[in-house]
């Protein structure tokens, strides 16, 4: 407890289901929920691909794991609060600022990051014990959404047109299979949260969603990002910038306008998966969350194609 003493005066960067604070040595600190053990138990494993990916990529500058997370510290007892029992992970500091303008230029870096990532994983020759972003979890995730007390509230046609898509999506990805040159690492949460600009540079973080998927996923959740914050004018320009940076380093598939759009909704699906899991109903109490479920819902539902 002693050696943890110094969280009391650290600074908050985040709180939700992860409290995120920075220390005056600068470490990062990472403090998850007691619910969320298999995540942590899967850190060991994510920071040997980190590792092996800053070694290829060093311009990756990539946050890997100073501690093993072994043991809980009582965060609420260190700040002087109700007992608070949280699995700690330490990382180094990543000195940067937040993404807040989605431009052109942002977009192609972000290209180049991807793919350099992309190579990285398909270059590891590691076996971790990861999701893997399939037919099969696109099949818990459609499970999981009908036993939702939101899908109660969508019209029946919209329910039944949801269903339809989401099968669609399972032979999709079914029909890409997992082959190791479209297949492998990825991060799989690459919003613009989740990313760190140093001038001109840019350094994704937070790779606690690190599972096994297709490389389009990727860009596919970054498209989705842009879509969510850009005016309507500009999206276009910065998904091509965004495209034509991953290009410099690794191949994009030829088909790539209905490949990629078809993977834009397999990314939205992670989100559902992510608010509707019964650990977090805390998130999903927010009217905000609740909403956003029922646009995905209704976006996919209405998906052509």
């Amino acid at each position: 407890m002693e050696q943890w003493a110094h969280l009391a005066t650290a600074t908050i960067l985040k709180t939700l289901d992860t409290v995120v604070l920075r220390t005056h040595d600068d470490r990062v600190i990472k403090l998850y929920r007691p619910h969320r053990r298999q995540l942590v138990e899967r850190i060991p494993g994510i920071g040997q691909f980190l590792r092996f990916a800053n070694a290829r990529y060093p311009k990756l500058r990539l946050q890997t794991p100073l501690t093993i997370p072994t043991k809980t510290v009582d965060y609420g007892q260190i700040r002087g609060a109700a007992s608070d029992p949280r699995w700690l992970v330490a990382y180094p500091w990543r000195e940067g600022k937040q993404v807040r303008r989605i431009t052109p230029q942002v977009c192609f870096h972000a290209g180049q990051k991807i793919a350099q990532l992309h190579l990285a994983a398909a270059q590891a020759t590691l076996n971790l014990e990861l999701t893997h972003i399939d037919a099969q979890l696109l099949a818990d995730i459609l499970v999981l959404t009908k036993q939702s007390a939101l899908f109660d509230q969508i019209a029946p046609e919209t329910q039944r047109a949801f269903t339809q898509k989401m099968n669609d999506l399972m032979g999709f990805i079914g029909d890409w299979g997992k082959n190791p040159e479209q297949y492998g690492l990825i991060h799989s949460d690459l919003h613009f949260s989740n990313w760190v600009r140093h001038g001109n540079a840019l350094t994704p973080i937070d790779f606690d969603e690190l599972a096994y998927g297709h490389y389009l996923t990727d860009l596919a959740v970054v498209c989705n990002e842009i879509r969510l914050h850009r005016p309507v004018a500009g999206i276009d320009t910065c998904e091509k910038a965004l495209l034509h940076g991953y290009l410099k380093y690794r191949k994009l598939p030829e088909d790539l306008e209905n490949t990629l759009g078809k993977f834009k909704l397999t990314a939205l699906t992670l989100y559902l998966n992510w608010l509707l899991l019964p650990e977090n109903k805390m998130i999903l109490a927010e009217k905000s969350k609740q909403k956003f479920v029922l646009d995905i819902i209704s976006h996919i539902s209405q998906s052509p194609g």
